[in-house]
């Protein structure tokens, strides 16, 4: 909300005539604006504590005796000396008596407009004022929630956008990221104390993992995008003379500072960063690299939403009702892995998963599938029969997943048009089984592989 612009505005509600029309838009602001209704009701007050009793009128001679007073002779240089010993009303008798009353009182009454036009433009001259650094610094310090956007150009083009809530001491403590395009999907994550909450969007399922060091992994994540730290390395640099800081001029237009930051020794990266002139904090950070000559903007960071008022809803999930439910912390899932090496539980994992889906026993399949519900797994696979286990192949490393990868084949059976025909049918299965993220110690799978092309 840009206060700045309404307060330019304050004066016309202070000082009558009030056009109700002109100043609806104004008054509008101040009802939603406590920080503004504040300020106008402060200075409200103090221009009605000093406003005069009375109205204050000079007299009908008030001209004529004024320049008489001009046109008498210029007395003795040692007239001052003496004055200090008279008092004004020996000299001038009442009319400078009561003059000097009046006078005094509008004196008072101005120099109070003055005061209050002091107050209420103090902050915009603010922004005419030079700009540091250290500035935005320490409006870093009072950030407690942020909301982030994040955009790559080119061939890195990638899309994030994010919620960060921080404590009184600066320390994360939310977190929700959203993914748009992953190898997963599309996906949201939430972290949470001690749980992380993923949103299979695509899939449409949430997950519920537990986790260790979750503060630790927020911060390696919004690393890059945290505005406190990312300021304080300029600074740094700035100040060890390792970078050149060059500040653009800011308009009304925009109302930002612009500051344009290049390495001194490589100027294969530009950043320009686009500071909110009232509240001194980053809006905007664009990374530009140079290609053939010529700087190409690399990717974009947007931020807004600064100390809005948030709740947990901001960091809850709304899900569909027919979205599939997952808690791997309310259940024991996979196997034990015991003194067995990875390739023999991997092994293992793949086999009893294969026996429980040729069994139809549902339920052990989907413990062993990191806890897919049982009418999930049914569901997934209706049109298809396992009917039994060909070969378990050699476990190797999967590097993308972390996993081990098992060659299965498995002998199946297969339905199509409506039932009206069975297929028989030996099926090679690329089965990925890694540890489960709750329970480190046990091992389940993570995709069956079966036509998954892994």
């Amino acid at each position: 909300m840009n206060c700045r612009r309404f307060r330019k505005q304050y004066i016309e509600l202070l000082l009558p005539p009030d056009d109700e029309t002109k100043n609806a838009e104004v008054k509008a602001h101040l009802e939603e604006c406590p920080s503004c209704a504040q300020f106008f009701a402060e200075m409200n007050q103090t221009l009605a504590a000093l406003q005069p009793s009375y109205q204050v009128v000079a007299s009908t001679q008030f001209k004529e005796h004024v320049m008489n007073k001009i046109k008498e002779p210029v007395m003795d240089r040692n007239f001052s000396t003496v004055a200090k010993n008279v008092k004004p009303h020996a000299v001038a008798g009442g009319f400078f008596s009561g003059l000097f009353r009046q006078v005094a009182m509008a004196t008072a009454f101005v120099a109070a407009l003055a005061y209050v036009l002091l107050l209420l433009f103090g902050d915009l001259l603010h922004f005419n004022q030079a700009y540091s650094i250290d500035q935005t610094l320490e409006a870093n310090r009072g950030i407690r929630f942020v909301h982030m956007k994040f955009e790559g150009k080119g061939e890195r083009r990638n899309e994030q956008e994010m919620w960060a809530q921080f404590n009184e001491k600066g320390e994360l403590i939310r977190l929700l990221v959203d993914y748009p395009v992953t190898e997963d999907g599309h996906k949201t994550v939430n972290w949470m104390t001690d749980k992380i909450q993923v949103w299979f969007r695509a899939g449409n399922a949430i997950r519920t993992i537990a986790e260790k060091n979750i503060p630790d992994q927020m911060k390696r994540i919004f690393a890059d995008f945290d505005p406190k730290p990312m300021m304080e390395k300029v600074a740094k640099g700035v100040k060890e003379g390792k970078l050149n800081l060059e500040q653009q001029p800011s308009t009304d237009k925009d109302e930002t500072i612009t500051l344009i930051v290049t390495n001194k020794d490589s100027k294969f990266q530009r950043t320009i960063y686009k500071v909110d002139q009232a509240s001194k904090l980053v809006k905007e950070v664009e990374i530009y690299e140079l290609w053939d000559e010529k700087y190409e903007l690399a990717k974009r960071i947007s931020y807004s939403d600064y100390n809005k008022p948030t709740g947990p809803e901001v960091f809850t999930f709304k899900p569909q009702a027919n979205t599939v439910i997952i808690d791997e912390t309310a259940q024991v899932l996979g196997l034990p892995k015991g003194d067995l090496s990875d390739k023999e539980i991997a092994a293992k994992v793949a086999r009893e998963f294969f026996e429980a889906m040729i069994a139809k026993d549902y339920k052990k399949a989907g413990m062993l599938a990191m806890g897919n519900p049982a009418a999930e797994v049914e569901k997934q696979f209706k049109n298809i029969k396992f009917l039994r286990i060909v070969s378990i192949g050699e476990p190797s490393p999967h590097e993308e997943t972390g996993s081990q990868l098992v060659p299965c084949k498995i002998e199946v059976e297969t339905s199509g048009w409506f039932n009206l025909y069975k297929e028989k049918t030996i099926e090679p299965c690329r089965t990925l089984v890694r540890p489960v993220h709750s329970y480190p110690d046990r091992w389940g799978i993570l995709n069956p592989g079966y036509k998954a092309g892994y």
